[in-house]
């Protein structure tokens, strides 16, 4: 078992090691959030592609500004807002 063993199922542990650079937390939360994130992607940016960019955006700015993350709402709430931002900002870029 690797270091972040059983903490994998509780959210605000997976969020403290993502802090301290553990990268398999970083991947445990993509794929426990992905398929509703990429649901989300396609709703809301309307097209396969985009809507893969997009999540891969949103992963990529919430594996860098995790540390903005207040703990106030849930971790999937977070992260669905970076997805359907990501959308717009694609959106506002064509």
């Amino acid at each position: 078992m690797d270091e972040t063993g059983d903490r994998l199922c509780d959210p605000h542990e997976l969020i403290e090691l993502v802090r301290a650079g553990n990268i398999d937390a970083l991947d445990h939360i993509t794929r426990r959030y992905g398929r509703r994130l990429e649901a989300l992607g396609q709703r809301v940016c309307r097209n396969s592609a985009d809507a893969d960019d997009a999540l891969q955006d949103a992963l990529l700015m919430a594996g860098t500004k995790l540390s903005s993350y207040r703990g106030e709402g849930s971790i999937e709430a977070w992260l669905s807002r970076m997805v359907v931002n990501a959308c717009h900002r694609m959106r506002r870029g064509r």
